[in-house]
């Protein structure tokens, strides 16, 4: 339950659960205000380890690949279909 969760002031004075954190974190925006943009280093704010700290740079680095994947695949696609069509096509016969 949310009215439950701890909940965590940041540098810039905004309030966040802890889960909301941990959602900005995982999607690699860790250094700013979710809502003011504002710098905030997050793990100078935890007085202990949260492994969810450590464990979002693998999912950091994830997301960021399927994001490239999903950004270059169209382009990947068109190269491969224009690379197929010119070795495929036929030449025109010697007159």
């Amino acid at each position: 339950d949310a009215s439950h969760e701890r909940t965590y002031a940041l540098s810039c004075g905004h309030k966040f659960h802890e889960s909301c954190l941990r959602g900005w974190v995982i999607v690699g925006k860790k250094d700013t205000c979710s809502a003011c943009s504002e710098k905030v280093r997050l793990t100078e704010m935890f007085q202990t380890s949260h492994a969810w700290l450590r464990t979002s740079q693998v999912w950091v680095q994830c997301l960021e690949a399927l994001r490239q994947i999903l950004v270059w695949n169209p382009l990947i696609i068109l190269c491969a279909q224009l690379f197929v069509y010119l070795v495929d096509s036929p030449t025109l016969p010697d007159a």
